[in-house]
C-alpha cells in the first residue's frame, strides 16, 4: 500500500507512521491501510476547488483525467479506494492553496476585507463554535425561523461581506458583520430586535411544551406521594408497589448480576422487553411471582452483590449479606464453619473420597439443620403504654393504632381502660407486642 502512493514524501510519512504505530507497537497491515486511506486518500467531492479546472495548477491539469485519480488506475487502486479519490495529497493541497489564493485576490480586488491569521484566530479561538461577531452568508440560521440562507434574506440589504479564513481548517467563507446583518433583518421585519435569537420558534415551542408537561406531571407525583403516606405495605396498594419496585430493581442491575441472581433463584432465562420469540420478559415473570417467591427475589437482589468477589478488589466484609442473614435467623458463622470443617480421615487401605463443591455444600446444609439458628434478641423499643389484659396484646402509643385497639375503641372502650398504669401487674404474663409500635 505504501508503494502505491505516488508522492515520495507521502511514502516516507506512511512508512514512519507504520513503524511508530500506537503505544510503541508497529501498525498491523489492516491498521496501516486504514491510516493511509484516512491521511493520504482524499475524496474529490469534498474538494473546495473546481476539480475540472485545468488552469488552477497548469502542470497538474484537471482531476478527472489525472492518472493519480483512483478511478483512472483501477489495476492499482480498484480494490482500495473510491473512483473519485485523489491519491496525491501534495497535488490536492497545492490546488486547495491555489484556489484559496485566487479567492483572496478576488476579494481584495472587490474591496472586500480578508480576515486571516492571528485576527481570525482571535475571532474563532477553538475549532468548534461560531465566529465572534460574524454570520456565515450561505448558511441557514434556524434561529431566524427561515429555511433560506442568510444571503437571500439580505439580498436587498446594503451589508458588505468579508472573507474569513478559518484558522483551523483554512477554509474560506464569506461572512457579514452580525450587528449590520441583524439591523437589516430588523428593518425587513425578519426579527423583532437587532439581536440573534438563541433558539428557533420550534425550539421555543418545544421548551414550552416540556415545561407544561413537567408541571402537571410533578403535581400528580406530589399528590401521589401525599396519598401514599396513608397506605400500608401489607395492603393492596403495598403489594402493587412492591411489584413495581421489584421490576424497576431488575432493570437497574448489571447484566452479570442478573445472571448470578437468576441462577441463585433457579429462574429460567428471561428475555428483554423488546425481544421476540419464546419465553417471557423479566417484567412478566416478576408480575406472576407468589408473595413468597417475590420476597425471595427481593431478598436475593438485596444480597447478590455480596456473594461474589470481584478480581483485584480484596475481600470486603459482606455487610448486607450478614445483615439479611441476621434478620432471617440464619447463622452465617455456623454455615461458614460447616463449609470449612475438615473431612474425616479415611481408614487405612481405603482411598479418601475426593472433595467436591457438592460434598462441601451437602455438609454445610447438614450442619445447618443439626444446629438450629440462634434466636435473635428482641430489639429494644419504646416502652409499652397500653395492654389488653385479656389477650396480652400491647401498644406503645406511637404510630398507628393496632387492629385490636381499634375494635375495642369502636365497641365503647377508652384508652384509659388499657393504660397499664391502671392495671395490676401479673407475674408470668406473656405479652404480644403490636407490630405498629
Amino acid at each position: 500500500r505504501i508503494a502505491r502512493l505516488p508522492d515520495h514524501g507521502d511514502q516516507a510519512k506512511a512508512l514512519q507512521m507504520a513503524q511508530r504505530g500506537w503505544g510503541g507497537e508497529p501498525l498491523s497491515a489492516r491498521q496501516l491501510d486504514e491510516q493511509i486511506a484516512r491521511e493520504f486518500h482524499l475524496e474529490l467531492r469534498r474538494a473546495t476547488f473546481n476539480i475540472a479546472d485545468s488552469n488552477l495548477v497548469p502542470d497538474a491539469g484537471p482531476c478527472r483525467l489525472c492518472p493519480k485519480r483512483a478511478g483512472n488506475a483501477p489495476d492499482l487502486f480498484g480494490d482500495d479506494a473510491d473512483a473519485d479519490t485523489c491519491t496525491d495529497s501534495a497535488c490536492f493541497n497545492a490546488k486547495t492553496d491555489a484556489h484559496a489564493a485566487a479567492l483572496r485576490a478576488e476579494a481584495e480586488a472587490k474591496g472586500m476585507k480578508v480576515i486571516t491569521g492571528a485576527e481570525a484566530k482571535k475571532l474563532k479561538p477553538q475549532s468548534y463554535g461560531d465566529v465572534k461577531g460574524l454570520l456565515e452568508l450561505d448558511k441557514v440560521h434556524h434561529q431566524l425561523d427561515s429555511k433560506k440562507p442568510l444571503r437571500k434574506l439580505l439580498a436587498k440589504a446594503d451589508v458588505k461581506p468579508v472573507l474569513f479564513e478559518d484558522p483551523h481548517t483554512h477554509k474560506l467563507v464569506e461572512m457579514v458583520p452580525a450587528d449590520q446583518a441583524l439591523q437589516a433583518l430588523k428593518a425587513a421585519g425578519v426579527v423583532k430586535q437587532a439581536k440573534m435569537p438563541g433558539t428557533s420558534a420550534s425550539e421555543r415551542a418545544a421548551d414550552d411544551h416540556r415545561k407544561t408537561e413537567n408541571e402537571w406531571r410533578g403535581a400528580v407525583a406530589e399528590a401521589c406521594v401525599q396519598v401514599a403516606k396513608q397506605e400500608r405495605l401489607d395492603g393492596e396498594y403495598g403489594l402493587h408497589l412492591v411489584r413495581r419496585v421489584a421490576a424497576l430493581l431488575w432493570h437497574e442491575l448489571h447484566n452479570d448480576t442478573r445472571v448470578r441472581l437468576t441462577k441463585l433463584l433457579g429462574w429460567p432465562p428471561l428475555k428483554g422487553r423488546w425481544d421476540h420469540g419464546a419465553g417471557v420478559t423479566a417484567d412478566d415473570h416478576i408480575d406472576a411471582l407468589t408473595d413468597g417467591d417475590l420476597c425471595a427475589y427481593l431478598t436475593a437482589a438485596t444480597l447478590v452483590r455480596d456473594i461474589a468477589l470481584a478480581p483485584h478488589m480484596g475481600a470486603p466484609e459482606p455487610l448486607t449479606l450478614l445483615a439479611v442473614a441476621s434478620d432471617l435467623g440464619v447463622d452465617a458463622q455456623a454455615v461458614k464453619a460447616g463449609l470449612a470443617k475438615p473431612k474425616k480421615v479415611a481408614p487405612a487401605g481405603k482411598a479418601k473420597p475426593k472433595a467436591t463443591p457438592e460434598t462441601a455444600l451437602a455438609g454445610a446444609l447438614k450442619a445447618a439443620k443439626a444446629k438450629p439458628a440462634a434466636k435473635k434478641a428482641a430489639p429494644k423499643g419504646p416502652a409499652i403504654k397500653y395492654r389488653n389484659a385479656h389477650t396480652g396484646e400491647t401498644w406503645t402509643g406511637r404510630g398507628l393504632q393496632p387492629k385490636w385497639l381499634k375494635v375495642a375503641l369502636a365497641s365503647g372502650k377508652t384508652l384509659a381502660d388499657f393504660d397499664i398504669t391502671n392495671q395490676p401487674a401479673k407475674a408470668g404474663t406473656t405479652t404480644k407486642e403490636s407490630t405498629h409500635a
